[in-house]
């Protein structure tokens, strides 16, 4: 995945390998906007302190470079609270960050490993949980890359009607409890800001319906990418945002909902987008990692002119955010490599005869032929870590609308008027361009 310059309400994330080749070419999806009053609403300079927390669409697994100190919990320097942290509106100095967010979490794990860190008086905190809680490994286990699963549709269907379930009956529990704790957490008139998540598909045609991803080539009974298949799982990740809007509301003025799952189909950034011919992980425009999608090497700014913030590598950015050290706690969830591994070594341990698949599905992978032992390192290579998770452009999307709903609580508390999220005719309010 190449992408070039992305402006996002000041917002600015330089790639190396600038291509400015993209099917959509945005310079702002949300752009500054002052109120009719004057007021810069999306000057952040009231941000001290503020907490990320979550799940691995938080930690940003996949998007730019493995921070330091995250361990298993796998937070990357391109996700969108890292995003958030370099907004050029941010105070400077930045303001003191919490990252907290960990990989695998599920809302229980995230109130009792990350809320219960936290203290009181925040002036922003971000969350994002919910996928885990409904099995988000074990659909994309039994529906989309089979690493310990050879039961057929059955086995996919079964494990969809489970996350259904579990949707309704599990999820208001657990964000009821989370929401319970977070709300005395930030200061007076600040907000807990919970981001939703996107369709993976585009489920408007049948051009993937003979698509399998499988990640074992001579695995027997595969499962593809069928129309019906890929709108039942798009159906889910909206019940999982219709919940978390649900939680929001009832929990009270302090949580504002960030839906961002219409800029996703809107930038065409799913899988299957209208006529691609899957696996397409190279894409310009696609905004979730797929099996084979590169993770280019990525030069950062912060603060254009400034001298110090130009080109800075991710790495440099470690003193300047006064990020707090937070490895993996104890007792937490395996992350997402943990748990795929833990289900190829099963899937391997039922079939040994099973030999690793070119992303493709067109034969098997000519680098693992002959060999009967493989570790983690061999079966979790990068590109299968971050599969189904946001891009860095799909992070930039996400810091984007963060912002514009943080800009539009500043307004609202200021008693100004200013630009609204999207036009009349439903269109982004800053358009395409």
């Amino acid at each position: 995945m190449r992408h070039g310059l992305y402006s996002f309400a000041g917002l600015a994330v330089l790639q190396a390998s600038v291509v400015q080749a993209l099917p959509w070419s945005i310079r702002s999806l949300f752009g500054r906007q002052s109120s009719d009053q004057g007021t810069d609403v999306t000057d952040l300079t009231f941000i001290r302190k503020w907490a990320a927390i979550g799940d691995s669409y938080a930690a940003g697994i996949g998007a730019g470079s493995k921070l330091s100190d995250s361990g298993s919990c796998g937070r990357y320097d391109n996700s969108y609270p890292m995003m958030l942290q370099r907004y050029d509106q941010m105070p400077d100095p930045a303001p003191t960050m919490e990252f907290l967010a960990c990989s695998g979490a599920t809302t229980p794990e995230v109130l009792s490993k990350q809320v219960s860190k936290l203290g009181t008086g925040y002036d922003l905190i971000t969350l994002s949980t919910g996928g885990n809680d409904v099995g988000l490994v074990s659909i994309l286990n039994q529906c989309i890359y089979q690493w310990n699963s050879n039961n057929g549709n059955g086995g996919c269907d079964n494990q969809l009607t489970e996350s259904e379930r579990l949707i309704k009956d599990v999820l208001p529990g657990n964000f009821d409890k989370i929401t319970a704790e977070l709300k005395n957490k930030v200061g007076s008139d600040r907000r807990i800001y919970w981001t939703g998540y996107a369709n993976f598909f585009d489920d408007s045609t049948t051009d993937c319906d003979g698509v399998s991803w499988a990640f074992f080539f001579n695995l027997e009974r595969k499962q593809f990418l069928t129309q019906a298949r890929r709108k039942r799982m798009n159906d889910l990740v909206n019940a999982v945002n219709d919940q978390i809007k649900a939680a929001a509301a009832r929990g009270g003025d302090q949580f504002v909902f960030v839906d961002y799952n219409q800029y996703f189909i809107q930038t065409q950034g799913r899988f299957c987008e209208g006529s691609t011919k899957e696996p397409d992980g190279g894409r310009d425009g696609l905004l979730f990692f797929e099996w084979d999608t590169d993770n280019v090497p990525t030069t950062l700014t912060r603060r254009g002119g400034i001298p110090g913030f130009d080109d800075v590598l991710p790495g440099d950015f470690i003193d300047i955010d006064k990020r707090q050290a937070n490895s993996t706690p104890p007792g937490d969830s395996p992350g997402f490599d943990e748990q795929v591994f833990s289900l190829l070594q099963a899937g391997r341990a039922a079939n040994n005869s099973l030999v690793i698949s070119l992303p493709d599905n067109s034969a098997a992978d000519p680098a693992f032929r002959g060999r009967t032992t493989l570790s983690i390192n061999d079966l979790i290579f990068d590109t299968i870590l971050r599969v189904f998770h946001p891009q860095p452009a799909g992070h930039a999307i996400i810091t984007s609308l963060l912002v514009w709903h943080i800009s539009d609580q500043q307004a609202k508390a200021l008693n100004v008027t200013w630009g609204p999220e999207k036009g009349g005719d439903g269109s982004l309010a800053c358009a395409l361009s």
